[in-house]
């Protein structure tokens, strides 16, 4: 899943959350943002996500999605 974490009805956080309870199995997710709040930023940490913060480059969403691969992998292994 990749989502910002800003959206007209909700946050990412909440996308992820409801696609986890329906699939039920791990998902790999990553989140970006230009959001810095503590509170906000500990919730993602607590999912587990990848987060890019604004503004990214290329390479940085391309090891982003590398590394949540990864991670999900690894926890279905």
């Amino acid at each position: 899943v990749l989502t910002d974490y800003q959206l007209p009805s909700g946050t990412g956080a909440d996308v992820i959350q409801g696609l986890r309870g329906i699939c039920g199995t791990p998902l790999c997710a990553v989140v970006l943002t230009g959001d810095t709040r503590p509170h906000d930023l500990a919730l993602l940490a607590e999912l587990q996500v990848q987060v890019i913060h604004k503004p990214f480059r290329s390479a940085a969403l391309l090891a982003a999605l590398g590394a949540a691969s990864a991670a999900v992998r690894s926890d279905a292994g």
